[in-house]
């Protein structure tokens, strides 16, 4: 190994890479207590209790039944099957030592798992060890990654392995270049939250602009990637048809029987599941709006005044805008836009962000709009693509770090309402 390439791989002493690695083990070590109090929401764990009893609807009540769907007399959890058939050999495991296996052991792992691909990732592409080490930290900790990282609930369970499985697709594409194992991914991301899906357009997009491959050969990438895909979604329809009677019916559909606030009722059934009349208010949502004052109460009816009181900012829904949570995303707008790689990438972005912008409501509970993880992973190979000569700078490091203190501190007043 040459004195560059060990220069990549070894961290250097310096003031940068003595804060990193302090920043990590800080929130790291929050990340872990979060999880390890938070065992509510393991809707996702009761379903693959149900799936080992050959049973597709909920089994038992999983502390509660919200976002689920009552059908002929039982209820049903309508976000995708991968996650509960990813847990049941764990369930499996720990049931028969007579224990409880909770999401959250595996959120973590998978958390670790999104921080290493970040850093091989940035390694790839010749940023340094330290800088490297920054751009993991940014995408766990500095982004609307962050809720995922710190609340092990079964909505954020779902983003998290759809983050896992897209940025494993992306590791392999980088790497050894397996397109049947990439489909295979892609077919799981799929099977957890189909608008990820959509990410398939940059691997469909890089094999046929595959300058070494002849037709045939393209041809053959192609096959390898999509069977995967074509047989799981034969699956998932079948899976639909044999809960609902209707192959393309999730459980969403069932607006009367799904289990919602008023809020999200009214929402639903006057918006529609998929409209593009709800872009304009998305838009906003995702990235214009953002923190809220904490007023001080002057009369005993709750009157306000321009005063504040602490903590002075908080969150309401449906969170703040995605570059209040993810700055150093900013970077993204001096990006190399003439490389293959960030074309690619901003085109798979577009498509799933426009199919998250029609969607009826932008989330909740949330910091940022954290159904944005879906595209974040290749809007992550963009952001390396944005830093001349693949090293950042102090000014973005310091982004980083201030970033991740300041969504730390919306969380905080986030979980208050909780």
């Amino acid at each position: 190994m040459n004195e560059m390439k060990r220069g990549r791989y070894q961290l250097l002493n310096d003031h940068g890479s003595i804060i990193i690695v302090h920043m990590i083990i800080v929130f790291s070590s929050l990340a872990i207590y979060f999880n390890s109090i938070s065992g509510v929401h393991q809707h996702f764990v009761y379903m693959a209790k149900s799936f080992l009893q050959g049973k597709l609807y909920l089994v038992e009540m999983p502390g509660n039944w919200f976002d689920a769907v009552k059908y002929d007399n039982h209820y049903y959890w309508p976000l995708g099957p991968a996650p509960a058939i990813v847990l049941m050999p764990f369930v499996a495991v720990f049931e028969k030592m007579g224990l409880f296996f909770y999401q959250n052991y595996l959120q973590m792992l998978l958390t670790a798992a999104i921080f290493y691909f970040c850093f091989v990732l940035a390694q790839k592409f010749n940023y340094s060890a330290t800088d490297s080490l920054y751009l993991g930290f940014a995408f766990v900790f500095a982004s609307v990654y962050h809720l995922s990282a710190f609340i092990p609930w079964s909505w954020y369970f779902a983003q998290t392995l759809t983050v896992f499985l897209t940025f494993a697709s992306i590791h392999e594409y980088f790497g050894r270049r397996r397109y049947w194992l990439i489909g295979a991914l892609l077919a799981l991301v799929f099977a957890t939250r189909f608008t990820a899906g959509f990410g398939i357009i940059f691997f469909v997009g890089a094999i046929i602009l595959e300058a070494e491959s002849n037709i045939s050969q393209k041809i053959k990438n192609l096959m390898a990637l999509i069977v995967p895909i074509i047989i799981v979604g034969v699956l998932l329809l079948t899976y639909n048809y044999l809960r609902f009677g209707d192959p393309f019916n999730n459980g969403y559909y069932n607006v009367n029987n799904h289990i919602l606030t008023d809020q999200e009722q009214f929402e639903r059934k006057n918006y529609g599941l998929f409209q593009l009349r709800n872009i304009p208010t998305n838009f906003y949502y995702y990235f214009l709006k953002s923190v809220d004052p904490v007023r001080l109460d002057v009369f005993s009816y709750g009157e306000q005044t321009y005063v504040l009181k602490p903590p002075y900012l908080n969150v309401s829904y449906p969170g703040v805008s995605f570059f209040v949570v993810a700055p150093i995303f900013l970077y993204i707008f001096r990006a190399r836009f003439g490389e293959k790689i960030v074309k690619l990438a901003l085109l798979s972005v577009s498509v799933t962000l426009l199919a998250l912008l029609s969607y009826f409501w932008p989330g909740w509970t949330q910091v940022g709009p954290r159904y944005a993880l879906d595209f974040l992973p290749y809007l992550y190979l963009v952001l390396l693509f944005s830093f001349p000569h693949f090293a950042l700078t102090k000014l973005s490091k310091g982004v980083i770090v201030g970033s991740a203190f300041f969504n730390y501190f919306l969380l905080m007043t986030t979980i208050l309402k909780m």
